[in-house]
């Protein structure tokens, strides 16, 4: 028995103004996005910088406090000095004291 081989389905009209259609609109989406983008741009750029600048500032604000020495209170004699100076300190007062608790430490229940 001869067999039959399937056509191929008829194209339907609708189908193919429905793909059209999305088609142009994501194409007038795009072109629109396209036009607006390099207007807005050196603006967005420009309040970027600005971030990038004030934050360098405040980085480079935070490490001179970080680094410098500085009266805190004068009449009581108190004075900010480096973090890595004030670290040596603390480990030399370490190393001439005896480890001890932090804390009250309670015996175990006999």
């Amino acid at each position: 028995m001869p067999s039959k081989t399937p056509s191929p389905p008829e194209p339907n009209h609708l189908t193919t103004w429905a793909v059209a259609a999305v088609v142009a609109v994501a194409g007038i989406f795009a072109a629109l996005g396209l036009r607006i983008a390099p207007e807005n741009e050196p603006e967005e750029m420009a309040k970027a910088r600005r971030r990038i600048e004030s934050y360098a500032a405040l980085k480079e604000a935070d490490r001179l406090k970080l680094e410098s020495y500085a009266w805190i209170d004068r009449t009581n004699g108190i004075v900010q000095i480096p973090v890595s100076r004030a670290m040596e300190l603390v480990g030399q007062e370490l190393k001439q004291s005896q480890p001890r608790a932090a804390y009250p430490v309670a015996s175990p229940p006999p």
